[in-house]
């Protein structure tokens, strides 16, 4: 956070960027939620080979349900980040991605804010307060990037919470489960000491170093299933 006035300046060249090509951009639904389902569930076979104690998932069989439940998963997800109650079987989904939140296990975005940026960003939210026609532009262009960045994150954790919910259903302690669904593909937030730094010139660097390192665990401990592997 404290870093000189060249690396800050990258910083947000670099949040821009990744924010278009991510938060901002509608096509990364598709091909995001492509890569999520396949690293995700290749991921939790490995978690569920590793002996007692090693893996988060060892010694259960949830990999099948999880992809079943991300449609319902992905629905309650959305209904919540836009206030919505549902009812049925969807409204004990937003119940459990209430826990899921409160536990944890709800990764954060890719375009983490600096200081800086936050201030900024209430700057914008006294402007848009204000009214005005500053005030209303800023608003529109808010609901509009809001829109696009509730139905990426829908589709970034809905694969998370039908992993976390089905976890606990096998038994799983809330803990654990929060732990496996988090770090079921990249963990925003798991950054290290360096990760801004890093992040301020070479963009995406901490997804490129964890999906990297991901890869190389669930190769390495994938058991049994050599078709899969």
């Amino acid at each position: 956070e404290s870093n000189g006035a060249i690396i800050q300046t990258m910083a947000g060249i670099n949040r821009i960027l990744s924010a278009l090509n991510t938060s901002y951009s509608p096509e990364f639904l598709i091909s995001n939620f492509s890569r999520d389902v396949q690293t995700a569930i290749l991921n939790l076979q490995a978690e569920q080979s590793l002996p007692e104690g090693e893996g988060k998932a060892a010694g259960e069989k949830i990999a099948l349900q999880t992809v079943k439940d991300i449609p319902v998963a992905m629905k309650a997800i959305w209904a919540s980040l836009r206030g919505e109650k549902l009812t049925g079987e969807a409204a004990i989904w937003q119940t459990m991605f209430d826990r899921f939140r409160e536990d944890g296990a709800k990764t954060g975005w890719f375009d983490s804010k600096d200081l800086d940026g936050q201030v900024a960003e209430i700057d914008r939210l006294v402007e848009i307060a204000k009214g005005g026609f500053k005030g209303n532009a800023l608003r529109y262009m808010k609901s509009a990037s809001e829109l696009v960045e509730n139905a990426n994150q829908a589709v970034e954790n809905a694969v998370r919470l039908s992993a976390y919910t089905n976890a606990i259903k096998a038994g799983i302690s809330r803990k654990q489960a929060a732990s496996l669904a988090k770090n079921m593909t990249v963990n925003f937030n798991r950054r290290g000491e360096i990760g801004t730094v890093l992040n301020s010139v070479y963009m995406f660097a901490n997804a490129s170093i964890q999906g990297s390192a991901n890869f190389i665990r669930t190769m390495g401990t994938l058991k049994g299933d050599k078709t899969l592997k």
